[in-house]
Parts: structure tokens; C-alpha cells; sequence
């Protein structure tokens, strides 16, 4: 690995590759960024090797294309080519967001509207307050699209400040048409490339004939606000913008990339209970609309749900709404290990996300920035068993009968050798209900207790909690 720095392993638990090329200096400023990176998708170091070698020499061949100059400088008609597509792209988003709108019912049609008014105040705000700032975003936006275009992004071409102006005109004119939509104004595509047509006056769709050709793009599906090109090489004309994916349909994805990494089939199953909770909880949103107040409420909601909820006749059979409805005693409520371990598993998933959807997700809201100590009070430690305690248990008089005379226990032999054992290994529950007679051998005339996993993955005869728990244990005199 040291003698290849253009590639690491992703975060745990997946454990794949990633490519990463820190873009020289010198075209940083060109570029609009500081590195390239790209997922492997490949748990092999060797493989991974190889392909992050040749995307290297790719790159190399890139930077060496522009500090040649091959990319051109902006022109007027580039900068119609791109606008006009662009505004078909919005046209056409708008056309989606009118169609998922339910217009019939007045608090979601008050729903989407306000959530409109909402994202054009901000982009005005940011515009207001942050001006630079905001500015410096379209233009790494408009650079990556440039760049795919063969056209040189060079903040003192006229042309250039031309398109960066036009495109948050374009951002915030398309809020209204939106609006204009919603309410059902009747305006049609031409109303809206003919206010273009009377704002910006750069002839986009007239032909020689001076008719407005019909506006097609396929494949299309609505853009996030930045877009971000998921190749270097991808032209203009072939990147597809998209909305994120709703959380329910990456998520099995997921769990497939857990299930090839080999994690425990228990482990998949909890992390499949915690992201339907989610669902529950915050609602089925696309990955790139989840945010920080989302993260917050889960969280909030998360510590008031009562532990083993679904074995708990009080709670089993109530919905998570009508359980948060309640008042739950904190004596009833889950641990704060538990909630920190159920919110694990929903970062690990948005952890995922920043790694494979880049171009979507941008944060992990759900990842809490301090770590909270949950301290056990000296009061609240539970005391182990002494000699006396472990004698009084295990009295002949009492243990025995209650085990091979009760005529509620059904299972004798199991409670017996269980406990017997554990006071003599110190194992782990599982590990002793595992054991086999050929996991108990002789060796230099100790007898001794293998503790191993066997099997093939999801179809394992015995079980480890990890690599460290496989171990060979001494068997002590007494049993």
C-alpha cells in the first residue's frame, strides 16, 4: 500500500478501494478542485492495483492535455449550446416536479409551494450575504460542465462571467415557473423559453425558419443544485443529472455490499430493522434530502422507544407513531448503548452513501459530531457472584431438583451443563451452547474445548463473535 498512494480502502466495514489523484497545483484553479477520486468497487489488492495504476496514467495524460491548452476558450455560441440545454433540463424538472405534486390536496399542494419559496429565499440569501461564496459554487458547477466540453473555465473571459450570471438567473427563474405550474397558470414551454427569449435576447432556439423548434431530451430525470459529473471524461451532452434515490431503494444495496464483505447474517438483519425504523420514523426521502434536523428528531425519537418493544405485550403491537404518542418511563426506555449502536448503523449506511453517491450526498447527518460517555455509577454496577452467593446456587438440595423435577422445564440436561460450564470457562452463552463432542480433544493429556468456526458463509455450523474468539480453552479438573 505504501508504495501506492493513489489508492486506500474505503471506511469500515466495507473495506473496498478507492482511487484518489491529488490534481497538481498549477490546474487546481482550472479544475475548480483538489483531487479525483473513484470507487473501485473491488476488495482485491491486487486487482485494485492494476486499476488504480492505469487510472493514474490517464490522469497524468489529462493534466498533461490541458497545460498543453487543448481546451479552447468559451465562445458566445458555446455559451448558447449550454444554456439551451440547460434550460430544457429545467423545463423538463419542473414538468417532474409538477407530477409529483398532489395538487388535489390543498396542505401538500401549501407543502410544495412553501417548499419552493423556501429554496429561492435561500439562494437569495446566500446571495445577499455570502455573494462570493455563492459565486465561487456556480462557477465550480459551470467549470465541471466546461471541462466536459473541451472549453477552458477562465474567470476573466466575458463570455465566462456571461454564463455564471445567466445560470442563477436560470436557478431562480426556475422557482417561479415551478410556482406556475403548481397553480395551474396554463403557461406552456414556449411561455417559458420566450421569457427567457425577452430576458437574455440571445436567439437560443430560433432557426433559420425563426421558429422555436420543439424541446426533447431524453433519458432525462431532474439535477441536484451542484452538479457534480461523476467522470472527468463524460461530455457535455452525456451527463445525466438525477435526482438522489430514495433511501428505501439504496439501502438493499447495502446489504447486498455487507452480505459480499461477509458480515453476520444477524448483523445484516439488525441493520435492515434499523433502516425500516428510519423509514417509520423520518419518512422515505431521497438520500440527498435527508438533513441535520432529520439527524436530530431521529435521534430524539430514537431515545424515547421502550427496549424490546417488539416482545413487550404492552408495545408489540402498536405502531411507532402511537408508541412516540406516549409518555414512556425513562426506567422503560432503551440504553443509551442501544441508541448509540441502532445510530451507528444508520450513519454506516450514510457513510456508504458519501462514498458511492458523492454527487448526492455531501454530509453524514446522522453522524453526531461529539461522542457522548455514558458513565455507569458505582451505585448502578452490578456486583459479580461471590463463593458464597456461587455455593448457594449450585446447592445439590435446591439446583437439582429445580431442574430434573420441575414439570414446567422441558429442557433438563441443556440447563444443567450450561451453567456448570460457564462458572468453569468463562465462555460466552453462545460459545457454550455451540459446543460439539468433537470440539472437546485431548491435547498433551489436557482436555480441552476448540472453539472455532465452521461453514460456509450465512450456512455456519458454529459461530465466533470475531477473529479473536477463536481460541483453545483448558477444561478445568472439576467437570
Amino acid at each position: 500500500m505504501k508504495n501506492y498512494p493513489h489508492m486506500f480502502r474505503s471506511r469500515k466495514p466495507y473495506q473496498t478501494f478507492m482511487f484518489r489523484c491529488i490534481i497538481p497545483k498549477d490546474l487546481k484553479c482550472v479544475l475548480g478542485q483538489n483531487e479525483i477520486r473513484v470507487s473501485l468497487n473491488n476488495s482485491l489488492y491486487s486487482h485494485s492495483k492494476i486499476i488504480s495504476s492505469n487510472l493514474y496514467n490517464l490522469c497524468q495524460i489529462f493534466f498533461r492535455e490541458v497545460r498543453r491548452g487543448s481546451m479552447q476558450n468559451i465562445t458566445l455560441e458555446d455559451v448558447k449550446h449550454i444554456l439551451r440545454v440547460e434550460v430544457r433540463k429545467s423545463l423538463l424538472h419542473i414538468r417532474h416536479y409538477r407530477y409529483g405534486t398532489n395538487v388535489y390536496n390543498e396542505e401538500k399542494l401549501n407543502e410544495s409551494i412553501s417548499r419552493i419559496d423556501i429554496e429561492e429565499q435561500k439562494l437569495r440569501e446566500r446571495l445577499e450575504n455570502d455573494f462570493r461564496g455563492t459565486i465561487d459554487l456556480i462557477e465550480k458547477e459551470v467549470d465541471k460542465i466546461l471541462i466536459t466540453q473541451n472549453l477552458q473555465p477562465d474567470k476573466k473571459n466575458v463570455e465566462y462571467k456571461g454564463l455564471v450570471s445567466r445560470w442563477i438567473e436560470l436557478k431562480l427563474l426556475r422557482q417561479d415557473w415551478k410556482r406556475d405550474l403548481i397553480n395551474e397558470s396554463g403557461k406552456t414551454d414556449n411561455d417559458f423559453q420566450n421569457q427567457i427569449e425577452e430576458k437574455w435576447k440571445l436567439g437560443l432556439w430560433k432557426n433559420d425558419t425563426g421558429v422555436m423548434p420543439n424541446v426533447v431530451i431524453e433519458n432525462y430525470a431532474p439535477e441536484p443544485y451542484i452538479v457534480q459529473p461523476k467522470s472527468i471524461e463524460q461530455k457535455y451532452n452525456k451527463v445525466k443529472s438525477s435526482p438522489s434515490p430514495l433511501f428505501s431503494k439504496v439501502f438493499p444495496e447495502f446489504l447486498e455490499n455487507m452480505k459480499i464483505n461477509k458480515r453476520r447474517t444477524g448483523t445484516i438483519g439488525a441493520s435492515k430493522d434499523a433502516f425500516n425504523q428510519l423509514i417509520e420514523i423520518i419518512g422515505d426521502k431521497p438520500i440527498g434530502d435527508y438533513n441535520n434536523v432529520d439527524g436530530r428528531e431521529y435521534r430524539n425519537a430514537l431515545s424515547k422507544l421502550p427496549s424490546n418493544r417488539t416482545k413487550n405485550p404492552k408495545y408489540r403491537d402498536k405502531t411507532l407513531k402511537e408508541i412516540l404518542s406516549k409518555d414512556i418511563p425513562i426506567k422503560d426506555r432503551i440504553s443509551q448503548t442501544t441508541q448509540k449502536l441502532i445510530n451507528s448503523k444508520i450513519s454506516g449506511f450514510f457513510n456508504y452513501c458519501l462514498d458511492e453517491y458523492p454527487d448526492y450526498v455531501g454530509s453524514n447527518v446522522f453522524r453526531k459530531k461529539y461522542q457522548q460517555v455514558s458513565s455507569v455509577k458505582l451505585k448502578d454496577k452490578k456486583e459479580y457472584f461471590t463463593d458464597e452467593d456461587l455455593h448457594l446456587i449450585f446447592n445439590p438440595k435446591t439446583f437439582l431438583p429445580y431442574i430434573f423435577e420441575n414439570q414446567f422445564s422441558k429442557i433438563q440436561y441443556p440447563y444443567y451443563w450450561v451453567v456448570i460450564l460457564g462458572v468453569f470457562t468463562g465462555c460466552r452463552i453462545e460459545e457454550i451452547c455451540m459446543m460439539r463432542v468433537k470440539d472437546v480433544i485431548k491435547e498433551n493429556g489436557v482436555w480441552v474445548y476448540k472453539i472455532r468456526e465452521e461453514g460456509e458463509y450465512g450456512e455456519e455450523e458454529t459461530q465466533v463473535k470475531n477473529s479473536y474468539s477463536e481460541r483453545t480453552l483448558p477444561l478445568h479438573p472439576v467437570q
